[in-house]
């Protein structure tokens, strides 16, 4: 099911709660996020890590043509916007394999209507880096400080 908009607030306390910055949404690249390759069953997908989102994130047409099992989710998650508008999510597609620079990591993506990018990672992922990931404070334009990140970034 797609997601639709709606410009309240939540007026249900069973909606799970997440948040996601407009720049992903829209495909903008803001100063919170980087854009990287990365690989879903051999298929190339552009991967955005953005610190101003709060869960991961998949495109449905990524789901569709990569063929990705997917579930309805018992309790929608409610994904505000940076503009204040309401996104309901619905749908999953756990345990998804998606490799970036060699290193493979087992995700769970919400199925959103996002542009730009294929996947966004947000803090969900970037908690499992460590303690102190510092992945959002490099640019787009400057990704060498990292070594995950570095010669993988996508102009």
């Amino acid at each position: 099911g797609d997601p639709t908009p709606n410009s309240g607030p939540p007026d249900s306390p069973n909606l799970l709660q997440a948040q996601i910055s407009l720049n992903s949404l829209s495909g903008h690249l803001g100063p919170e996020a980087l854009r990287l390759m990365g690989l879903i069953s051999d298929h190339r997908v552009i991967v955005l890590v953005d610190g101003g989102s709060t869960h991961n994130f998949v495109q449905p047409q990524v789901v569709t043509s990569l063929r990705l099992p997917c579930q309805t989710i018992s309790t929608p998650l409610r994904v505000m916007v940076g503009n204040g508008q309401y996104l309901e999510c619905v749908s999953i597609c756990e345990d998804v394999l998606v490799s970036i620079q060699d290193h493979t990591f087992t995700l769970d993506l919400y199925i959103l209507p996002i542009s730009g990018a294929n996947i966004i990672l947000g803090v969900q992922w970037l908690k499992t880096l460590g303690p102190s990931p510092s992945l959002v404070s490099h640019s787009a334009r400057n990704c060498s400080g990292c070594p995950l990140m570095s010669g993988s970034c996508v102009p």
